[in-house]
């Protein structure tokens, strides 16, 4: 066993490529003092910094943790992305900055991808407010196969409800809840399609979740997916315990969500 322990951290994601995980960004407790707006007379924790140039690599056979050194250009959201894997590359896309002083956060809808033999990052796909997602954080993101293609699918989060990206039609977008102005909750659901590198509004069928944010979205194959829980912001602060299920049609940029009644949950 290695006598090295990643430190204290949140916002952050881990993923399984063969053997490892890979751990990579997160916020500290400061900044968690901050987006919870604490009271500024209660001490808060005290963060052990870590470097984002860093990527924490887990080996499952072993129990041993490493801390690797990456190169490239890092991505700019190091807190409450979404990440997937296809192949050898971690795809990480948007979350916010952890500076300090653009509070309340620089929001970001860019992509990059990290490749697993290298530790090289590359961007995907730049950070823009003129086309695709929102920038946002706690968004879902999985990797899916249509007609044999590599595709990514990024589902709900929040972000800025001003200066952001044009709203995607059909989608919804709720600025209910939020103790911070000028921020929003969304539902809309966009495609990357790796072969072109274009962002692709796909139709959607059946029930479609309310905006949402901070839920969990899991792959059960290169087609289908499972959704659950999360945060829909309203009046009376929603947390959802709802189940639904994705199926991406195989042969044309279209997907049906299904809820699950819980009768059929046990």
């Amino acid at each position: 066993m290695s006598d090295y322990q990643p430190v204290i951290r949140y916002g952050h994601s881990t993923v399984r490529v063969g053997d490892y995980l890979y751990m990579w960004g997160g916020s500290q407790p400061d900044d968690l003092d901050l987006d919870l707006k604490l009271n500024p007379a209660q001490p808060s924790s005290q963060p052990q910094s870590f470097d984002n140039k860093f990527v924490l690599v887990y080996h499952l056979p072993t129990g041993k943790w490493e801390q690797k050194a990456t190169t490239g250009k890092l991505p700019p959201g190091s807190t409450g992305y979404a990440s997937a894997v296809i192949g050898k590359e971690i795809l990480y896309f948007g979350g916010c900055c952890n500076h300090i002083d653009c509070f309340p956060r620089c929001f970001h809808n860019s992509l990059y991808g990290l490749n697993v033999d290298t530790l090289n990052w590359r961007e995907v796909s730049p950070n823009t407010s003129q086309s695709g997602p929102m920038m946002k954080e706690s968004a879902g993101m999985i990797a899916v196969q249509v007609d044999e293609e590599d595709y990514l699918v990024v589902f709900g989060g929040h972000g800025p409800s001003s200066e952001n990206t044009p709203a995607q039609p059909s989608a919804q977008y709720s600025t209910e809840g939020f103790s911070i102005e000028n921020m929003q909750c969304t539902n809309e659901l966009h495609y990357y399609r790796i072969l072109t590198g274009e962002w692709i509004s796909p139709d959607i069928a059946g029930d479609r979740p309310p905006p949402i944010t901070g839920f969990t979205l899991t792959s059960v194959n290169h087609s289908s997916a499972i959704l659950f829980g999360g945060f829909s912001p309203s009046a009376d602060y929603k947390v959802s315990d709802k189940l639904y299920v994705m199926v991406f049609n195989k042969e044309q940029l279209s997907l049906e969500i299904s809820e699950v009644p819980k009768s059929s949950q046990n």
